[in-house]
């Protein structure tokens, strides 16, 4: 289970800016993402998870999220 990543600041301070919920995120990450993400959220540094959910928004908003 991702733990460290179910909070409702992530859901509210990062996600929500970007349009995203928590299940439509995590249908863009890697699992093999998931330690790096794991340490960002440990030290804070929600600047990474911005960055990710803007680039996946705007995948999504262009269409091409989901392009092989």
């Amino acid at each position: 289970m991702l733990l460290w990543l179910r909070s409702a600041s992530m859901d509210r301070n990062v996600l929500r800016q970007h349009g995203l919920t928590l299940a439509t995120y995590l249908e863009h990450v890697d699992k093999a993402h998931y330690p790096a993400l794991r340490r960002a959220a440990a030290k804070g540094e929600w600047h990474v998870f911005h960055g990710h959910a803007q680039t996946i928004a705007a995948a999504r908003k262009t269409g091409i999220a989901f392009a092989d």
